[in-house]
Parts: C-alpha cells; structure tokens; sequence
C-alpha cells in the first residue's frame, strides 16, 4: 500500500464544504500564526478574554478539549456532556509564544537555516528550492490535480 498516496487520495475527496470543520494550512500558520491559532481557539469556542484565569488542572483541562473536539466531530448527537473550561487570550498569547520558531530552533529567526535541525527554517514555500526536476515530474504525474483543487497551482505548467 503506497501510504503517501492513500493519503493524498483522501485530501483530493475531502468535503471542503463541511462548515463544521475549520481548515487551516501550514501556510497559514507561518505567515500569521498568532491569528491562525486565535481563530482556532475562537472556531472551537475555547477561549475567554476573562482575566486572572487559573487553570488547575491542565491534563483534565486537555482530556475535555479532545473528548469535546472528537465528539463534535464524530458525535454529534451524542448526550455525553463535558465541564467546557475556556483558556484565557492572555494564555493562549503565552502558548503560542512558548511554541513559535524562535524558541523552537533555540533563538533563530525564521530564514535562518539550520538543515540538521527539526525546524529546519521556518517559511512556507522552501520545499520548492529542494524539488529537483525528477521529483516535480513525479509529484505531478501523481498529484497535479490536487495541487490544483487546494489552489496551490493554476494548471501543470508549475
């Protein structure tokens, strides 16, 4: 089973319709991250703009997001009901901080390379200076028509 493939075949019959589901790109997320993630917690319906918020017990706090989150996704009817905390703006500005580029790659800044670390850059698009042609012919003769669907490319002539 080509698992790459599977995969790649899932997100072209993906409903991209489905208002219920927020899609987000890795785009997104580098050019504007704080944002992205702002309208995830806001899509969600977990974040409060209360202030001097404690939360006690972060395990408990993230088993109810998941369970929450599985549960809209999967049953929508169900009649399991959960305590639904909200994180404080001020803490989700904290996370996204703890977890942005430069503290992830220990001080760099995003373009700066690092090609032997995890994160690696930084910036959207890179992939393209490492696609040589073999690879972009590969990639379209197998994937084009969903480049095009997601709207990363117009046609075949990229």
């Amino acid at each position: 089973m080509d698992f790459s493939k599977s995969q790649f075949e899932k997100m072209y019959n993906w409903n991209y319709s489905d208002e219920s589901i927020m899609e987000i790109t890795m785009e997104d997320l580098m050019v504007s991250p704080y944002n992205t993630l702002f309208d995830v917690f806001r899509f969600l319906e977990i974040i409060d703009d209360v202030k001097n918020y404690n939360l006690k017990n972060r395990f408990s706090f993230l088993f109810n997001l998941i369970v929450i989150n599985l549960q809209r996704a999967y049953l929508k009817d169900s009649m399991i009901k959960l305590d639904r905390r909200k994180l404080p703006s001020e803490r989700l500005m904290g996370i996204i901080l703890q977890n942005d580029f430069k503290s992830k790659s220990k001080g760099r800044k995003q373009g700066e390379e690092n090609l032997k670390h995890h994160y690696r850059k930084g910036v959207h698009g890179d992939w393209k200076n490492h696609f040589n042609h073999g690879h972009k012919e590969y990639f379209k003769k197998l994937y084009n028509d969903l480049i095009v669907k997601l709207g990363y490319e117009v046609n075949d002539e990229w």
